[in-house]
């Protein structure tokens, strides 16, 4: 994973998710951990174990307001990156959200870019 970004429609510039701490199930190198995905450099990732259910959690300081998730990872043939956005309207009450990688893959025609 390249980035997360969690970012509210009320500040749409910000990153909440920008240089906070995050902490994953596991990573497989040391030189690519979960911090990785919210340092704001595009040139490092969070590399996960190769099985499945890994997850990645960022801790965002204290209880905020979110209504979008960007995920931008690297594709299997690794040349280029696939970006998915999860979101929902302001109005619905979300409680901690978990957002899993399986449940947002869009068909190439539809949200990768």
């Amino acid at each position: 994973m390249w980035s997360l970004a969690v970012l509210d429609s009320s500040a749409p510039d910000t990153d909440l998710a920008l240089r906070r701490t995050a902490t994953a199930s596991s990573v497989d190198d040391s030189s690519r951990g979960p911090g990785n995905a919210t340092d704001g450099d595009p040139g490092t990732r969070w590399s996960s174990a190769h099985q499945d259910d890994q997850r990645i959690r960022v801790d965002l300081g204290s209880e905020v307001p979110f209504d979008r998730v960007v995920i931008t990872w690297e594709t299997r043939s690794n040349s280029a990156a696939g970006t998915v956005t999860a979101s929902w309207p302001a109005d619905v009450a979300v409680s901690r959200p978990q957002v899993r990688g399986e449940a947002y893959n869009a068909p190439p025609s539809t949200g990768n870019a």
